[in-house]
């Protein structure tokens, strides 16, 4: 592009804006992914994070700086929604952090080696694309768990689904059968549950930890 010489500084001065304002909810969900940040979460439950952290909760990475410098946690939490997030720290999660994924954003963290030494837990919509998102990131860390996103979740809230756009692919490859039969009945159903209309005490029943 002709102009991007043009709009390297300019981008450099608001990628600093973001850098130094993390809390700024619109910032990240709107650009997170154009700018290569990642937004890291903390509860307040762990000092040694809260410590590495300087006592903020709220971080914002620049993601080849996150790929190189290990998080001293053992469980590493990626969510689709910001609300989620919030939802999720609403309980101690000691040496816990959350990684907004910002959907198909998860791609930035595919050269964080170190996350292939953890526990790895990704909670997205109950959707195609939720599952389209899980197999993304299954392809870069294989150990990868899904957090309410079976069968059993999608039986039980039938009464919370919404209509769904279709989605434009093909089957997601790095899915178990389980949840590749659950994408198609996703897709021929037309519908889909958000993660964040469950309720509290449904997380935390079901976290397994």
């Amino acid at each position: 592009m002709r102009y991007r010489a043009a709009l390297h500084p300019i981008l450099d001065e608001f990628g600093n804006f973001l850098f130094a304002f993390p809390s700024l909810h619109l910032s990240f969900s709107c650009v997170s992914f154009f700018f290569r940040v990642i937004c890291v979460y903390s509860g307040l439950s762990d000092p040694l994070l809260a410590q590495h952290f300087h006592g903020f909760t709220t971080v914002a990475f620049p993601a080849d700086q996150l790929a190189k410098q290990p998080l001293p946690v053992d469980t590493v939490i990626i969510v689709e929604n910001r609300t989620s997030v919030q939802q999720l720290l609403q309980r101690p999660l000691p040496a816990t952090a959350i990684i907004f994924g910002c959907g198909y954003g998860v791609a930035l963290l595919k050269n964080a080696t170190w996350l292939h030494k953890i526990q790895l837990y990704y909670w997205g919509d109950l959707d195609t694309h939720g599952l389209a998102i899980l197999s993304q990131v299954r392809s870069y860390f294989p150990q990868v768990q899904p957090l309410l996103m079976n069968v059993e979740t999608w039986a039980a809230h039938q009464h919370l689904v919404v209509p769904d756009k279709p989605f434009r692919g093909k089957l997601p490859e790095h899915l178990t059968d389980e949840e590749q039969n659950l994408f198609r009945c996703l897709q021929d159903s037309g519908q889909r549950l958000e993660q964040e209309r469950l309720l509290q005490n449904v997380l935390e029943s079901k976290l397994p930890w």
